[in-house]
């Protein structure tokens, strides 16, 4: 369902893009359709229990405000979502009801207090105004908040657990070596750049020679530099100085001549200056580099990546072990994958936009 709501968001980026770029408003209550009309039928029966389109609408209305609460309000971003997820919503809804018949038969418990608590955590304090907005009444929200309980607590003991066993040490170490393969680190560097500009190339060198010294032996910052040169004579009023801002750059996003210079220095060290051609108006420029830290570039080491691939590793595991879990239930009570969304015609529309 993350990669469905991931795709939907994209999709009205694009359409509220879309419609910005025309100067139309986007689901601004700007001559907005008055309502959604609502298709109700049966669309699936599972172990005697029927799911129907207002059933999908109300799930899809929790997961609308859940997601997407700014746009409660709006018709047309609810009716877009609806057209976007309600198969999704359908397959989801058959694979909960089997869940939750195999939680019936385990008579798992959900106490009052973890509904309440997660009632809370949905809709804030002020829970039966914000159950209005989506449209749903306490007691059905309570009943699909508890059923969410139920369907977690049973992929955690049939899915989760199985799958956190199965990756070994070995795997995150295995996954290690893959990684390791296509992850090189290229080397980094991290500087600044003094820039000095005179018209008169004599004083332009004797400024950059003053910012030299200023740096090195008085040991003063390059933000310093531009208002301790301005008043010294004969160079001072006609130079301009600029300090750039802190480079983060990898040996591919630098050009060769910073890199000659650059690999010529120590951390926290400046350059001699150097005289270069400014690339815009090809004028005459004086340039001091500091290199603030070199980071070195090779393999990643484990201890940075452990956790990460480890959780990856976990992930899979459990989306597998989940996809096993319903294959079973589907087969414990004689249901095909997709039978029924299949089974729906191209042609039918659960809901229409008025």
């Amino acid at each position: 369902m993350k990669k469905i709501l991931f795709m939907f968001v994209a999709g009205l980026q694009l359409t509220a893009s879309a419609a910005y770029a025309k100067g139309e408003g986007f689901m601004l209550g700007q001559e907005a359709p008055a309502r959604i009309f609502v298709n109700n039928r049966i669309l699936a029966r599972v172990n005697g229990k029927s799911i129907s389109v207002i059933d999908i609408m109300k799930k899809m209305d929790m997961l609308f405000y859940k997601q997407f609460p700014q746009y409660t309000s709006s018709v047309e971003a609810r009716f877009q979502f609806y057209e976007f997820s309600w198969k999704h919503v359908l397959q989801d809804l058959i694979d909960k009801e089997l869940i939750l018949n195999d939680a019936e038969e385990k008579k798992v418990p959900v106490s009052s207090g973890d509904i309440r608590q997660e009632m809370e955590s949905l809709f804030g304090p002020n829970i039966i105004v914000n159950l209005d907005k989506v449209g749903l009444t306490f007691e059905e929200a309570w009943k699909m908040v508890q059923d969410d309980i139920k369907i977690r607590r049973m992929i955690h003991v049939r899915a989760n657990l199985r799958a956190i066993k199965q990756v070994t040490p070995q795997d995150v170490r295995n996954a290690y070596e893959e990684y390791a393969k296509d992850n090189i680190r290229p080397e980094k560097w991290r500087y600044a750049v003094v820039s000095i500009r005179n018209p008169d190339l004599e004083n332009g060198a004797e400024a950059a020679a003053f910012a030299y010294q200023f740096l090195t032996e008085e040991g003063k910052s390059m933000e310093e530099l531009p208002a301790a040169i301005k008043n010294i004579a004969p160079f001072g009023q006609t130079t301009k100085i600029t300090v750039s801002e802190l480079f983060d750059h990898d040996e591919k996003e630098l050009s060769p001549s910073y890199k000659e210079v650059l690999a010529t220095l120590t951390p926290d060290s400046y350059s001699k200056p150097l005289a270069q051609k400014s690339r815009s108006d090809n004028s005459s420029v004086f340039r001091i580099f500091h290199l603030k830290e070199k980071i070195p570039g090779g393999v990643i080491s484990f201890n940075e990546v452990e956790a990460k691939l480890k959780d990856e590793l976990i992930e899979n595991a459990v989306n597998k072990a989940t996809a096993e879990y319903l294959n079973k239930l589907r087969q414990h009570y004689h249901i095909k994958e997709n039978h029924f969304t299949e089974a729906i015609s191209d042609d039918f529309h659960p809901f229409t936009l008025k």
